[in-house]
């Protein structure tokens, strides 16, 4: 299995503009260089060089064992407004909606502020992260996951991968993995929607009572969220003991 050459053969089915590209430094430093009209939708690496998460983090990986991509969604065509601050939640929430809908097996988790978590008996362990950037009218996502390998020394938490994660669920292997092509292109295409619509609904200030409580819920999943009472039309996380944090401020 290859998820680059997966991903690829997705996205030219889907009418995508793509980039694949072997090798580079940051597919969200190549997505901002390419914008303009005839940019691409998404741009696909199969290894990343210097791969950058949220702050100073890094995102390290080895050649073909994760999915190194940016997405690209030019708000313009959708809104005069601009993105707002709460797209980085509805995107969070977008990445765990698309993979629940695809795997359900597993006990997924959103992690705030951008990360996709697995919830066992054994702890905490990430599966994918988010890096979020608004360039003028447009709205760059970052979504890298461990598909079949995943880094050794990440704090706080410990990685893991999909294809773990899938056969700790009780997933068969096929070809030396638990992610089954199908399920793949399943995935690809839930968060794609669910994305594009949460960016879309991003573009005002405030979220849907309904996404607040979907959020709540994708959150209350996680250990370090367990005692959340509820999302704020701003986004802001309220904790049953009154504390109150801003989305934006994790």
């Amino acid at each position: 299995m290859n998820i680059y050459h997966w991903t690829l053969t997705w996205a030219h089915n889907a009418r995508l503009k793509v980039s694949g590209i072997e090798e580079t430094a940051s597919t969200n430093a190549d997505a901002k260089e390419s914008l303009g009209a005839n940019g691409p939708d998404l741009i696909v690496a199969n290894h990343q060089t210097s791969g950058r998460g949220r702050g100073t983090n890094t995102w390290s990986e080895k050649p073909g064992e994760a999915l190194l991509s940016s997405w690209i969604f030019k708000t313009k065509s959708l809104s005069p407004q601009s993105p707002q601050p709460v797209t980085s939640a509805l995107v969070g929430l977008a990445l765990f909606e698309a993979a629940k809908a695809t795997w359900p097996k597993v006990s997924w988790a959103l992690k705030a502020p951008n990360d996709l978590h697995v919830v066992s008996s054994s702890g905490c362990h990430k599966v994918a992260g988010l890096l979020i950037e608004v360039v003028s009218d447009t709205v760059i996502v970052g979504l890298g996951m461990n598909t079949t390998g995943a880094p050794t020394e990440t704090k706080p938490y410990p990685a893991i991968s999909l294809s773990s994660a899938l056969e700790k669920a009780g997933e068969p292997i096929h070809g030396g993995s638990a992610i089954k092509e199908t399920d793949w292109r399943s995935f690809l295409s839930n968060w794609f929607k669910a994305c594009h619509e949460r960016v879309a609904e991003g573009l005002v200030p405030n979220l849907k009572q309904s996404s607040c409580d979907a959020l709540a819920a994708a959150l209350a999943r996680h250990p370090e969220f367990k005692d959340i009472s509820n999302v704020e039309a701003d986004g802001s996380l309220i904790f049953k003991n009154g504390r109150r944090i801003s989305w934006t401020a994790l």
